[in-house]
């Protein structure tokens, strides 16, 4: 009896994440309701119900992986995230490429924060990237737009700025 009551409550809790997230509440209120409801267990299984369970015409499917890798993306350890960045000239401007690499052999990031900050800047800037998806052992290049402040075009050489990646979550696969 104990069980069914918990398994109806645990769905009453989910449903109304949903409902809030859908009918007008921040979509960080329902997160935070979702993620605090048993933690995030940072595994695979439990995304894929979360997303399985809560499909619904009146949530949009970007916002149902963002609520779903939110709920269950746990912390990583930024040991496993190799990164390196530049400033590039592009037709649109300039932007700061970050490449990524995943070292982790069994987890797929989901979510960091870069944190870039120019000799010349008076604050740095905070970039949080989520939801994404970096595969074990992929490497990508994330164009990094919108700058604060933006350098001249002779003042962009890697000794004149100070990057770091933090704040890495992520999902760990069940490989078989």
């Amino acid at each position: 009896m104990t069980t069914t009551l918990q398994t109806i409550a645990k769905g009453a809790i989910t449903g109304l994440t949903m409902i809030l997230a859908a009918g007008g509440a921040t979509a960080q209120e329902a997160e935070s309701a979702s993620a605090t409801e048993t933690g995030p267990s940072g595994l695979i299984a439990d995304f894929n119900d979360c997303f399985e369970n809560n499909a619904s015409a009146l949530v949009p499917q970007a916002d149902l992986i963002r609520l779903c890798v939110s709920a269950h993306a746990k912390s990583m350890d930024r040991g496993v995230v190799r990164s390196e960045g530049a400033y590039r000239q592009t037709e649109n401007g300039l932007i700061f490429v970050l490449r990524m690499q995943n070292s982790s052999p069994d987890t797929i990031i989901t979510g960091y924060s870069v944190i870039l900050k120019h000799q010349e800047a008076e604050q740095p800037q905070i970039f949080n990237l989520t939801p994404v998806s970096i595969l074990p052992g992929a490497i990508v290049d994330v164009p990094l737009g919108g700058l604060t402040y933006v350098p001249a075009a002779d003042d962009i050489g890697a000794d004149r700025f100070q990057f770091g990646v933090d704040g890495v979550r992520g999902i760990t696969l069940a490989l078989k």
